[in-house]
């Protein structure tokens, strides 16, 4: 009887533990698979081209490796305490989440803060397939003890459905990368429901990020509406940070 008892416990913990999953750049899994396809070729290629499986092989595995370290609770945790840090958050901040996945940026904006409210929006569209596409995400909220905090929004992107000038500062995980139209004028209604002098920081992959900084946010800062750009690197995250004029 003791014996179920502890099974039980065990298996509602065991339930109970959040589940984020890989958020990584879409732009990494792309890769990945085109290099898995591609091995057949290289396969069957007389030599001594052949040997290059050699190279290719070992690019495949360090993608891979860098995959799974992506997923582990040290790099999730370590790139949003980086994007925090780069928010200069301060307590009683009013965050945003945009494109927040299963929310782990979220969870640490609510940490953070205490108390107040988090914003998260995602496109969680319901379908027959998937009638609650945001349950994950509440989820995981709920799990870390940040459920009353977090506050989900689906969204239809590029559009932010909040007034102008609300949020102290607006982070993303991946977010850009993985919106499939509308990219540059997502970052720009960011822009918009920032208060003045309120950052922004978007953690991406390496070409999104360069497009980000030069092609998105260069000419908003010429046009004197952003200032202070960096673009700095947790591991193999880029992060474009930027502060609101005006």
């Amino acid at each position: 009887m003791a014996f179920g008892r502890r099974g039980a416990r065990e298996e509602k913990t065991k339930a109970e533990k959040p589940s984020y999953g890989f958020e990584g750049s879409g732009q990494s899994t792309a890769v990945m698979s085109a290099l898995f396809l591609s091995f057949a070729f290289f396969r069957d290629l007389p030599e001594p081209w052949s040997l290059l499986l050699i190279p290719f092989s070992a690019v495949v595995a360090m993608l891979g490796v860098l995959m799974v370290i992506g997923m582990t609770d040290w790099y999730r945790n370590g790139l949003d305490a980086r994007i925090i840090d780069l928010l200069n958050m301060g307590r009683g901040s009013s965050p945003l989440n945009i494109v927040a996945g299963t929310g782990s940026l979220a969870v640490a904006f609510a940490r953070f803060i205490g108390k107040g409210e988090v914003r998260a929006c995602d496109q969680w569209t319901p379908s027959k397939r998937n009638p609650d596409p945001a349950k994950r995400t509440r989820d995981n909220a709920r799990i870390e003890g940040v459920g009353s905090i977090v506050v989900l929004d689906s969204i239809e992107p590029p559009a932010l459905p909040y007034k102008t000038s609300t949020f102290h500062v607006v982070g993303s995980r991946y977010g850009i990368t993985n919106t499939r139209k509308g990219k540059k004028e997502l970052v720009h209604e960011a822009l918009r429901v920032l208060k003045s002098g309120g950052r922004v920081a978007l953690a991406e992959g390496l070409p999104t990020a360069l497009w980000l900084k030069f092609r998105v946010l260069k000419p908003i800062e010429r046009d004197f509406k952003a200032s202070d750009i960096q673009m700095t690197r947790f591991h193999f995250t880029w992060i474009v940070s930027a502060q609101k004029l005006g």
